[in-house]
């Protein structure tokens, strides 16, 4: 995932399982038509962005949080020491944002040829149909 092998492989690895389940959360829920994902480097944290434009989570069901894949983002990112936050509303898409502290993982050595990374995926019709 990352061309700088100073971001520990566990750490990545987790980056990828998270937005993994972001990603399919938003598919498998919410019928997006844009899901973004930017990964950035902001000393010295590296953050993890996961956006959808989907029909977003109520505060309820946020709060109930009996799903799998919620539970298992929050303990992926306890694992490894991030702050995991989720921005939604009802209607009005979700956001979720990661924010791991790299230098308390890998030291600031070399981290900092770390480029901002983008992915968008469009599609004209929502995901699933």
């Amino acid at each position: 995932m990352f061309a700088d092998e100073s971001v520990p492989a566990r750490i990545q690895h987790e980056l990828l399982r998270i937005a993994q389940e972001a990603i399919n959360n938003a598919a498998r829920h919410a019928k997006p038509t844009v899901v973004r994902v930017t990964l950035r480097w902001d000393p010295p944290n590296l953050i993890l962005q996961v956006k959808d434009n989907g029909s977003g989570i109520s505060s309820a069901r946020l709060e109930k949080s009996d799903g799998v894949g919620l539970s298992s983002m929050r303990d992926r990112a306890t694992q490894i020491g991030a702050k995991l936050e989720i921005q939604t509303a009802a209607g009005c898409g979700t956001s979720i944002i990661l924010t791991v502290p790299i230098s308390y993982h890998a030291g600031q050595a070399s981290i900092r040829s770390y480029r901002h990374r983008s992915f968008e995926s469009q599609k004209k019709r929502p995901f699933g149909l």
